[in-house]
């Protein structure tokens, strides 16, 4: 078998594309190849495994050689491998959301993101796993089970889009596709070293998502370069099938000489001293981050405050409205939100328990009556920071990444970079211990850079100066097992089967224990992945 390399750029795969070094079937082959070899891997049964993919495309092999056949090898994505979040549509493939109850709703058309994505070349491995119905951190869905962190799988992901950062990380597709409402993107990108871009609310197109809000939702790139993510960023924006280099002729030899950064201390009523307790070594690896850039010519204002800043969140009836609508266009039950509820006992359990959410289970769409006042807020927010901005003549807000940071990139509609910074020793505190995090484990943290509204090439730029100072990523420790062997459409077939019984076998074990809901140990859940994968072994 031809040999890929370890984590190749887009520019690296386009190199040896135009040496003909490679084809565009070698890199898919290797690709999945190495998914079908470490995604459920358990060490026998004594590690958890990764368990980033939802849904393999076996399509994709057929569209590399399709493409090769074209004999064009135009595109910003040519012949790139590319991992989307299960919350987009893709004609043919279930949109799961991560909720067992959907895994028969097959997409009759891609999304326009996807659209976008095929003109430019990209070639669609399939879906990545995700926190159920994207609703928080913890990367566990009744559709596959719990997703583990790429440096180590004891480790949380982060979320919701946990298997696209986890994915992109071990290298098992070049790039992939999150959408970010609160921290969907930036946290799992942090936590698995991993770059990852909210663009400013609007600038990537939301039709063909399961739900989404105007006010909140924002696909956008997760990669392992600032490069790579303007180059994704190009084609995710391409309406018209033109190969534009908007977002990566801004980070072309981007500097930090001169750069002016303020760094967040404190938002409201919350301080990021706070936040960073939950961030084992997030302080430490923000301080060296800001030296390693003033020594590069950036210049620091510390103690940057935003006070006033308004923290009402009111885009639950946006979703909801999403949500029934793309329920209705599907052919096969479930369709309607109580239908998608009930087959989910954290969600069941949770709408009987809070008499508020009944609107959960309307099957149709509400009037929403926050639209008003939530646009109040965003508008407020935004002119808050702008302002700030200014008067401080600041180029962009900087501190570890975290919630803080992720809920005003959300509230004030800004965009959003992570940048990997440093690999630190997990220390166990009173604020980081088990099941989340393990002492002694390595993980990464992240930089954040949040610009003003709009404003995404600069936020780009910077973060790319940054990286560049930096020097390279550091890939997650543990070797995986080399990719020798076909990607056959039998062990395809076989891995799907799996992913099934691993998510029914693992939401039968999930209880609610008085107010909180239960999980199955990263141990019980190596056990229960190490038996469904010998018995859907070809």
């Amino acid at each position: 078998m031809i040999d890929v390399p370890f984590e190749a750029s887009v520019d690296a795969l386009h190199l040896a594309y135009a040496r003909k070094e490679l084809r565009p079937v070698d890199v898919v082959r290797a690709h999945l190849n190495r998914v079908l070899e470490n995604d459920l891997a358990t060490s026998g049964g004594t590690r958890p495994p990764f368990n980033a993919i939802q849904t393999i495309d076996p399509r994709a092999v057929d569209e590399a050689l399709s493409l090769e056949r074209t004999g064009e090898r135009g595109g910003a994505l040519y012949g790139i491998p590319v991992w989307l979040k299960d919350t987009i549509d893709v004609e043919g493939l279930p949109t799961t959301c991560g909720n067992a109850g959907l895994r028969e709703s097959i997409a009759k058309t891609d999304a326009r993101l996807v659209k976008n994505l095929r003109e430019q070349g990209a070639i669609i491995l399939g879906k990545t796993c995700l926190t159920e119905l994207g609703a928080g951190p913890s990367g566990f869905s009744s559709a596959a089970g719990r997703t583990g962190n790429a440096y180590d799988p004891r480790n949380t992901p982060g979320g919701s889009s946990s298997g696209s950062a986890v994915a992109v990380s071990l290298d098992f597709g070049t790039l992939a596709v999150g959408i970010d409402d609160c921290e969907s993107i930036t946290t799992p990108a942090a936590h698995n070293g991993c770059v990852g871009f909210r663009p400013t609310s609007g600038v990537v197109d939301r039709e063909g998502l399961a739900a989404f809000a105007v006010s909140d939702t924002s696909p956008g790139p997760i990669t392992r370069s600032v490069a790579d993510a303007a180059t994704m960023l190009d084609a995710l924006v391409s309406s018209d099938g033109t190969s534009s280099r908007k977002f990566r002729n801004s980070v072309a030899d981007a500097s930090i000489d001169g750069i002016r950064l303020g760094v967040v201390e404190s938002v409201g009523r919350f301080t990021m001293a706070h936040e960073e307790c939950f961030v084992s070594g997030g302080g430490t690896s923000l301080a060296r981050s800001l030296e390693t850039m003033r020594s590069a010519g950036a210049k620091v204002v510390d103690k940057v405050r935003l006070d006033g800043f308004l923290f009402e969140r009111l885009s639950e009836l946006e979703y909801h409205n999403t949500f029934v609508e793309h329920l209705r266009r599907r052919a096969c039950a479930p369709r309607t939100p109580f239908g998608v509820y009930v087959s989910s006992l954290r969600f069941r359990e949770l709408i009987l328990r809070e008499p508020d959410s009944w609107w959960r289970l309307v099957p149709f769409k509400l009037p929403n009556i926050h639209e008003r006042a939530y646009r109040k807020v965003v508008i407020h927010n935004r002119a808050l920071v702008t302002t700030l901005m200014d008067r401080l003549e600041i180029d962009a807000l900087v501190g570890t990444t975290s919630r803080l940071l992720s809920t005003i990139a959300t509230l004030a509609q800004l965009p959003h970079l992570t940048v990997p910074a440093a690999l630190v020793h997990v220390e166990e505190t009173e604020f980081v211990r088990p099941p989340n995090w393990h002492h002694g484990t390595m993980r990464p943290v992240g930089i954040s850079f949040l610009g003003r509204p709009g404003a995404d090439e600069d936020v780009l730029r910077i973060g790319a100066a940054f990286e560049r100072s930096r020097g390279p990523r550091v890939p997650p420790p543990r070797a995986l097992a080399a990719a020798s062997a076909s990607s056959d459409v039998g062990e395809i077939e076989a891995f799907q089967v799996a992913k099934r019984a691993i998510g029914e076998q693992t939401s039968s074990l999930c209880q609610f224990d008085g107010e909180v809901l239960t999980r199955p140990t990263w141990e019980e859940f190596a056990r229960i992945v190490h038996g469904a994968a010998s018995l859907t072994a070809p």
